[in-house]
């Protein structure tokens, strides 16, 4: 099981050495949206998603779980 979305970014930002704010400046986001994201305060939309793996040049890919 991959670790949450938060821990993903948080790592992704660290290994490339940049600051939420340039995280945010590339995204064209807020560096508060960073942050939220990091600490899971809530759940960023897909189009901020796709925003933020731009910056890293990631794909985003969606997986269903069923119970």
């Amino acid at each position: 099981m991959k670790p949450p979305i938060g821990q993903q970014l948080y790592a992704l930002r660290l290994r490339a050495a940049k600051t939420r704010a340039q995280v945010a400046d590339e995204a064209g986001v807020s560096e508060r949206t960073i942050l939220n994201v990091e600490t899971e305060r809530f759940p960023p939309s897909l189009e901020t998603l796709q925003k933020i793996a731009d910056v890293f040049g990631r794909i985003i890919t969606l997986s269903s779980r069923t119970r």
